[in-house]
């Protein structure tokens, strides 16, 4: 893994202050085709096999999240959903409308957790990187509106 150094400005004690920290480098994603293709080189079956196997487990995490459950994937770890929602005076207010998200959160389990925590960590490179100036107008600064959830 790549790291970069990242200049930031936090709050010490009420005071603006500069501070430096080490920020991961993502690298550019890898998508099912990059996946096949590696599992292709490594394993007996063939690429359009493995996309097709692919496929189906995406298809069927898709399912089984949307019908509440969590997904284990072996010893990567397990997709579970998640739901957010306004809280209401009473029990009997609480309906499908005071749902404004579903989501779905990944918890890694305990080898991932630990091979993650042994990768070797590289510098990118020497530059000082600065987060970007945002707007006030910028989507990522617009405070979103909490909607019910569409059913």
């Amino acid at each position: 893994m790549r790291y970069k150094k990242f200049k930031r400005k936090i709050n010490d004690n009420g005071k603006v202050v500069e501070k430096y920290m080490a920020k991961l480098h993502l690298e550019s994603p890898v998508d099912l085709n990059e996946i096949a293709k590696r599992i292709e080189i490594q394993t007996t079956a063939s690429e359009a096999d493995v996309h097709l196997v692919l496929l189906a487990l995406e298809k069927n995490i898709k399912l089984l999240l949307a019908e509440g459950h969590s997904v284990k994937l072996g010893h990567l770890g397990s997709f579970y959903p998640t739901l957010n929602a306004r809280t209401v005076d009473s029990p009997e207010d609480i309906t499908p409308q005071t749902i404004y998200r579903i989501s779905c959160n990944f918890k890694p389990c305990k080898e991932l957790r630990s091979e993650l925590g042994d990768a070797k960590l590289n510098l990118l490179d020497n530059e000082i990187y600065m987060p970007r100036e945002r707007t006030a107008t910028d989507p990522e600064n617009v405070k979103k509106r909490k909607k019910p959830y569409k059913r």
